[in-house]
């Protein structure tokens, strides 16, 4: 039982180090990550959906296109309605009419690449305190519990050793 509960910790803890490792690789390559925070995209991209967006030119891109643009503070994720003098035109494909506004090259941040469902519920309370206290107590706990595990392990091993080389010396003396 503590064999399995072993390989479920370390399991763990290597599936959230190489997702930690896979999100600051692809922005080394200049993909970054977004969660989608409102319904306007639903059902192609509904709340929780976790998307990887890539820097795109208004060339590099098409009509029906997701794309993630900055307005103010907040990054949004909508579809290209129309594009036209260096213009975009987009829509939220839960909003009944297009956006009253057109974005210009340097409000656009990038094309949608790919997009994975409910992954960005964790992106989202990760970007809360409450999320990176519990994010950090998660790794030391999982790292805890394998070390204790570890230690465990080696000390059974030892007193199979030592009832083992008794059994020899027993034999000996006979």
């Amino acid at each position: 039982m503590k064999k399995v509960i072993k390989i479920i910790v370390d399991s763990t803890f290597i599936i959230l180090l190489v997702a930690a490792a896979l999100l600051v690789i692809l922005r080394a390559f200049g993909i970054k990550a977004y969660a989608v925070k409102t319904a306007s995209m639903s059902p192609a991209c509904p709340i929780g959906t976790m998307i990887f967006v890539e820097s795109s030119s208004i060339d590099q891109l098409n009509e029906g296109d997701i794309i993630v643009f900055k307005k103010g503070t907040l990054f949004v994720t909508h579809r290209i309605y129309s594009i036209s003098d260096n213009k975009v035109k987009t829509k939220g494909d839960n909003n009944n009419t297009p956006d009253s506004f057109e974005l210009s090259e340097d409000e656009i941040v990038g094309k949608v690449l790919v997009y994975f469902y409910y992954i960005g519920y964790v992106y989202i309370f990760g970007e809360t305190i409450y999320g990176k206290i519990t994010i950090v107590a998660t790794f030391v706990f999982l790292a805890l519990i394998s070390s204790y595990l570890d230690k465990n392990e080696q000390r059974e091993d030892e007193t199979d050793l030592h009832s083992y080389r008794g059994d020899c010396f027993e034999e000996n003396k006979k």
